[in-house]
């Protein structure tokens, strides 16, 4: 069973912007645009807490950073999110 959090019911999990106490990764690779809502999928699923997904522009073209209020949730979106690598 699904379990939902305060945060989901309002819909305050995901954040248009990066605050600064967010703990967050740089992702360089072109793929995210391809596999952006299976990520949110799998985040909204197997997290609990606020995250952001923001994207600025570089030199290289787009670049995505990923951000979550938790470090905890940042470890385990590093070593367990099949659509990461």
């Amino acid at each position: 069973m699904l379990e939902l959090s305060e945060l989901s019911i309002v819909n305050r999990r995901k954040l248009k912007w990066m605050p600064p106490h967010f703990h967050s990764f740089v992702w360089n690779e072109v793929d995210y645009l391809f596999l952006s809502a299976d990520m949110e999928n799998w985040i909204d699923y197997k997290l609990t807490g606020r995250y952001s997904i923001v994207q600025k522009p570089n030199k290289n073209g787009v670049q995505t950073i990923i951000g979550f209020e938790d470090a905890k949730e940042l470890t385990y979106f590093m070593l367990a999110c099949p659509f990461k690598n």
